[in-house]
């Protein structure tokens, strides 16, 4: 708990003898001083509260903290994809990019069907990555980290924590980027993963890794479409 310096002043000696009190222009606009106030202060305190929440893991950036994303966090998530995927759209010379396009409901959607990690600092979603279960595989995608944090070790953290978040029962993870995307395959095979040779999708990289593997040194993350 902590003050807030908004108050609302009401006469003690009417309200201690029961007197009814008829509010005034004056109590109403200090009254929505009041909350206005409160919830600035709630949305400050809001990175403190949860980096002390249950669940909650310590980041490999200092002051940084792992969270699981809810649908709540859909504004700052379209954000980020936004940031990214401009990099993604000018490596592969498309800009049909699923992660380019989504609404803030539709991150909502995935938000609500994937199971998504964020990476916070002081209220700021650094980085994320979304799993999901389909049969033996163990899907990962959406990671990305904003470009002023990247060669920080951060994407290499994040994915090595979607790895370890598999669910019984999966054999493998994969994951899909661009064929364009370079520095996104340097990555990925860098931390053991090997090229499937199908061609679902055209200009796009499917790669997959046995869960399991020892992962490989720290790299700087990049995003994954």
């Amino acid at each position: 708990m902590v003050p807030i310096g908004a108050t609302v002043a009401l006469r003690l000696g009417e309200v201690a003898t029961g007197d009814a009190v008829t509010p005034s222009a004056s109590h109403g606009a200090a009254a929505a001083s009041v909350l206005e106030e409160l919830v600035r202060a709630a949305h400050a305190l809001r990175p403190m509260r949860e980096r002390s929440a249950p669940g909650a893991i310590a980041g490999p950036v200092p002051g940084s903290y792992l969270r699981r994303l809810t649908a709540g966090d859909a504004a700052e998530v379209t954000v980020l994809q936004r940031c990214c995927w401009v990099e993604e759209a000018r490596a592969n010379q498309t800009l049909d990019l699923a992660a380019l396009d989504e609404s803030p409901h539709q991150v909502r959607e995935w938000l609500q069907a994937w199971t998504a990690w964020g990476l916070w600092r002081d209220g700021r979603l650094l980085g994320m990555v979304r799993t999901l279960k389909d049969g033996e595989d163990w899907h990962i995608g959406r990671l990305a980290v904003v470009p002023d944090m990247r060669a920080r070790g951060i994407g290499a953290s994040l994915l090595s924590h979607a790895e370890a978040c598999a669910e019984a029962g999966t054999a493998r993870s994969v994951l899909t980027t661009g064929s364009g995307s370079e520095h996104n395959l340097r990555l990925y095979q860098r931390q053991g993963y090997h090229r499937l040779p199908d061609g679902r999708h055209p200009g796009t990289v499917r790669l997959t890794k046995p869960l399991g593997s020892p992962a490989s040194h720290r790299i700087a993350g990049a995003a994954m479409s």
